[in-house]
């Protein structure tokens, strides 16, 4: 089905919509497609009973054909157009977040935190892009985003509430104080505003903000070491025997009801607005998905050294790009809205964003170590560490719900292995650049993925490069900014009904007429929705005598992943069940053969290795075709 959309869709000029009707004879081969009549009649005559149960399958089993699979490389300019999108939805995620970070982190308003301020954004953008491909080539090789992790947020929170790292007062008159000796002043710029920090030593406004972005760092630093050693040992991918549709559906629905907050924020703004963009989106992957128009690109051959620009194709140009065509017609709406209201297009809190990019320089690169040397606390490093197993969780959920997504098979162990492996590595990245935050997988752009049915993974690492460039030249950024929030919310909304919708999907496999399963899922998921409501309104009752371990456990059980995740892995463990009954079987043991060969070429490195002498290391595929499923 593959071989044959993309010839049809890309390959041949002029094609039409009569793709569609050959969409379950993709496992024939392109011979067997281009007979006659007659003698596709004659052929199917031979072995009907077969071509009905592999149709049938097909049906049942396989979502809607992909124009593009993970391997599949579109054009270039196509590739750029579809990476553009899924950009646009994550930029002003990623960017908003330092605005947020800056004020926990104990920043003024002064010029130098400005200035500070536009090079974490950057910086943020920027290590995103880089580990967005980091991941996808190397790591679990299926397109996934990295952005900004919330649960780190929280164990952030956490820390910060120490005394000893309180926000100081200013002072207002230094020069007294330098009179008195009555303490130290640390900076070398008489110009800016001061503060008499916790320690007692008197510091600018910049020193008291990178005093603490370099503590954060050190512990993300150490947070992401942790990370990479449960990746490289095998760890992780061995609990993926045990992790069946009972630990997956809780997660993915407990995702979904993360962005449930999220989406009623951005909306909120202007609920209309919101509503246009979802019918709009709604009308493009649904009813607009057949309509095809001629899109002319440009070929080049390197090896010839020619170029083409004269051929054209017919491309589902709404189903290909809905994002983009919810956002024109969202802003649209907004600045007919706003005119007749007489407001400003741009959102109160994308406002920060859309000022920081006005300000900020035409380029700027970032680079390691860039806010100082990083600290290490005993302390810190204790608290940040509970965000590393919530993350995890979290991660798996998400390479299954893209597998699911992108047609392929559930990752073997090697490569949740090594998913896991280079998000350490991207984590590092983050703590040594210094972004206040680590990287995680991300599920926005999974609906991107299963609405246009690009699931290409060179669009991803476009999508890196595009992220890393934004980070280089800031000016940029000014137009993600500029995107209203209710749009924003209505693509956040559609995205994480598709979300839900995915996770509920895979207790097919599972035997919900058996009270046990029934049993563990819905309490799984009650659990999640109860357990950080919880804490939240009896956060003060939880007192062990340690403030860090009390902020330990007030991060974890207020993180709905982590709570739906491990209260469906433990129960589904220790509760007597068949596999089948479970799912394990349908899930990771019934995956045709057809996707086990191509789950080979999926998951397996981009470059040779002797796999027979590697395949000890937990993160390197097995030379046994057989393994290649968990």
């Amino acid at each position: 089905m593959l071989t044959l959309l993309v010839v049809q869709l890309w390959s041949r000029r002029g094609c039409d919509v009569a793709v569609a009707k050959h969409e379950n004879l993709g496992h024939f081969t392109m011979s067997s497609f281009n007979t006659e009549p007659g003698e596709s009649e004659a052929l199917a005559s031979n072995d009907v009973n077969g071509i009905i149960e592999s149709t049938d399958s097909q049906q049942k089993s396989e979502p809607e054909s992909l124009l593009y699979r993970t391997d599949d490389n579109p054009p270039f300019l196509g590739g750029i157009a579809y990476s553009l999108q899924h950009a646009a939805v994550c930029v002003a995620g990623i960017a908003t977040y330092p605005i947020i970070v800056m004020g926990i982190l104990c920043a003024d308003n002064s010029d130098v935190i400005i200035g500070y301020e536009t090079a974490l954004i950057s910086t943020c953008v920027f290590v995103a892009g880089l580990s967005t491909v980091l991941q996808t080539v190397l790591g679990i090789r299926l397109p996934v985003f990295q952005g900004i992790s919330y649960a780190y947020l929280v164990s952030m929170l956490a820390v910060l509430k120490d005394p000893q790292w309180k926000c100081p007062d200013r002072i207002h008159n230094t020069s007294m104080l330098s009179a008195n000796g009555t303490s130290q002043i640390q900076s070398n710029q008489s110009y800016l505003r001061y503060y008499e920090d916790q320690d007692g030593v008197v510091r600018s406004s910049g020193d008291v903000f990178l005093r603490r972005l370099n503590l954060i760092q050190g512990a993300i630093i150490i947070c992401s070491l942790t990370q990479m050693m449960l990746g490289i040992t095998g760890v992780i991918g061995y609990l993926t025997r045990f992790i069946g549709p009972l630990t997956i559906s809780p997660v993915l629905v407990m995702i979904a009801y993360g962005g449930v907050e999220i989406c009623a924020d951005l909306s909120a703004e202007n609920w209309l607005v919101a509503v246009i963009t979802v019918i709009t989106y709604y009308v493009c992957v649904i009813f607009l998905k057949n309509v095809q128009c001629q899109i002319p690109y440009c070929s080049v051959n390197l090896r010839k050294m020619k170029g083409s620009c004269l051929k054209s194709n017919k491309i589902p140009i709404f189903a290909s790009f809905p994002v983009i065509f919810a956002v024109l017609v969202g802003c649209i709406a907004t600045a007919v809205w706003n005119a007749a209201q007489s407001d400003d297009m741009i959102s109160s809190d994308h406002a920060g964003v859309a000022r920081i990019a006005a300000i900020a320089p035409w380029l700027q690169l970032p680079y390691p170590l860039q806010f100082g040397m990083p600290t290490f606390t005993v302390a810190c490093v204790a608290g940040m560490l509970s965000a590393v197993i919530p993350g995890i969780l979290e991660s798996v959920g998400d390479y299954n719900a893209t597998a699911l997504a992108c047609d392929e098979p559930p990752p073997p162990k090697h490569a949740v292995n090594r998913g896991v492996f280079f998000e350490g590595v991207g984590i590092l990245l983050a703590g040594l650049y210094g972004t206040a935050n680590a990287t995680t997988s991300w599920t926005t752009n999974i609906p991107i993925i299963t609405f246009t049915r690009v699931a290409s993974r060179r669009v991803f690492v476009f999508v890196g490069v595009v992220m890393m460039l934004l980070g280089v030249f800031p000016k940029s950024l000014f137009v993600f900014a500029a995107i209203p929030k209710a749009v924003m919310g209505g693509l956040v909304l559609a995205g994480n009904g598709i979300i839900l919708a995915i996770g509920v999907s895979t207790l097919v496999h599972v035997d919900m007429m058996n009270i046990r399963n029934m049993f563990v899922f819905g309490l799984a998921v009650l659990t999640g929705i109860v357990s950080p409501i919880s804490v939240t309104k009896y956060a003060e009752y939880i007192d062990t005598g340690n403030e860090q371990f009390d902020g330990v456990i007030i991060a974890l059980l207020g993180n709905p992943i982590f709570v739906s995740g491990t209260i469906g892995f433990v129960l589904d463990i220790i509760s007597p069940g068949t596999r089948q009954s479970r799912g394990l079987e349908g899930y990771y043991e019934n995956a045709s053969q057809t996707k086990r060969q191509r789950s080979l070429h999926v998951y397996e490195l981009p470059f040779r290795c002797p796999w027979k002498r590697t395949s000890a290391i937990p993160i390197c595929p097995s030379s046994d075709s057989n393994s290649q499923i968990s």
